[in-house]
């Protein structure tokens, strides 16, 4: 009984202790000096993925981006439809998203047809060797 008496009060007193840091969160830090990148032009980026707490960083910097004249739209999918949603678009390659985020178990399905999406976007898909050789010519240019 003595020791269970013992436990109950240190809990207690842990409690006491703790209960300042639990009730607020904690402040920031600044240890990081930065400043606001130039101004764009009523640019909108439409981000797509599962309705939830993926989507909710974008929504958290959704103030400083409209700072900086960018409109963030958030397309919230059910997660039962958002491969559907997103593999369809990759296929259609209508441009309607910006950013997608989705489940890592996907990855190998948008992946695994990447060739196919990136022609059907226009994007000009890099062999190894292709590839190899732009990154040479970056790091040669950036060198003189």
């Amino acid at each position: 009984m003595k020791v269970l008496r013992t436990v109950l009060l240190m809990l207690a007193l842990l409690l006491v202790m703790a209960a300042p840091a639990i009730a607020q969160a904690p402040p920031p830090l600044d240890v990081v000096k930065w400043s606001f990148p130039p101004a764009f032009k009523n640019v909108t980026i439409t981000v797509v993925g599962d309705a939830g707490h993926n989507l909710k960083p974008y929504e958290f910097w959704k103030n400083d981006f409209e700072k900086v004249g960018i409109t963030i739209q958030v397309i919230e999918v059910p997660f039962e439809g958002v491969y559907e949603k997103e593999k369809t678009e990759f296929i259609a390659a209508t441009g309607a998203f910006d950013v997608v985020t989705f489940y890592p178990a996907y990855i190998g399905d948008f992946a695994g047809n990447r060739a196919k999406v990136l022609a059907l976007a226009g994007v000009q898909v890099l062999t190894d060797e292709k590839l190899r050789a732009e990154i040479k010519d970056a790091f040669d240019k950036a060198e003189k």
